[in-house]
């Protein structure tokens, strides 16, 4: 089966090729986060616009899609240290779903973080030292984290780290499973990241609005965790990727993050 890529989509495996050879790196949480929040920027209503207008500018942020990668920015700094295992969530090798009640055990985790932080959003009276408890905190951490939930390797395995153990090469360029998926597979330069935002938001139908319109945080991370399983299964032994598994990949890393920014978009607009 011949996988098509959208224009834009190939527009940005374009610059993926670009920057693999020319050895620029960009973060997933550079580009990837900016485009989640850029589309969830667009596409929800006046009265939220203006809701995460007023909270941005409380933490000194711009722009929604700056906010959203705060949370990547402040995670080596002592104080924050404690925010590190909201970033995922972690799994048995045999679960297919998550459990929907203590998921993150005795901890943190990425789906108990994202629970907290909306009703923190939203103005419920909850105060939890094991998080950021003020509203303009909470959007950036949600935003944040309505994307990392939808990066696979978000949830998966201790064992190896998410897939950091694991290492594979990219069109001869080494890297490890995680960061193949959070920065590798997508475009990691850009001439302005507010064009592919636009570019991408042009290309969510109608009907992908319905059917991403799921607010389920729990069903987000099934998603995740189904991808996990199949990419770990595929895997070749030696780790070799050719563009193959790019061109095959890389339109499931771009439908991921235009879903993150529909379902974040209904989420602000559910609590502000």
């Amino acid at each position: 089966m011949i996988h098509q890529i959208p224009l834009t989509a190939a527009w940005l495996a374009a610059l993926l090729m670009s920057a693999l050879l020319s050895g620029n790196t960009y973060a997933f949480e550079k580009l990837g986060h900016r485009l989640i929040c850029d589309i969830a920027w667009r596409e929800i209503k006046a009265t939220t616009r203006q809701s995460v207008s007023d909270l941005l500018r409380q933490s000194s942020h711009q722009t929604l899609a700056d906010g959203c990668t705060w949370a990547d920015r402040i995670r080596d700094r002592p104080q924050y240290a404690f925010l590190k295992p909201q970033h995922y969530i972690n799994l048995p090798r045999h679960a297919t779903v998550l459990p929907r009640k203590r998921s993150c055990g005795d901890t943190t985790c990425i789906t108990e973080a994202i629970v907290y932080y909306t009703a923190v959003l939203r103005g419920d009276p909850v105060s939890d030292r094991r998080y950021l408890n003020t509203r303009p905190q909470a959007l950036l951490m949600l935003g944040h984290l309505v994307g990392d939930i939808h990066q696979p390797l978000h949830v998966s395995y201790a064992d190896d780290l998410g897939g950091n153990r694991v290492q594979v090469s990219l069109l001869g360029t080494a890297t490890n499973l995680h960061r193949l998926w959070d920065r590798d597979l997508i475009a990691r330069q850009t001439p302005n990241w507010r064009s592919a935002g636009a570019g991408l938001f042009a290309t969510i139908s109608a009907r992908q609005r319905v059917a991403w319109a799921d607010t389920d945080i729990y069903n987000w991370a099934d998603e995740s965790l189904t991808l996990t399983r199949a990419i770990y299964a595929e895997l070749p032994a030696d780790g070799r990727l050719d563009d193959t598994y790019f061109t095959r990949h890389n339109p499931v890393v771009i439908r991921r993050i235009k879903m993150a920014g529909i379902r974040l978009a209904r989420l602000l607009d559910s609590v502000l």
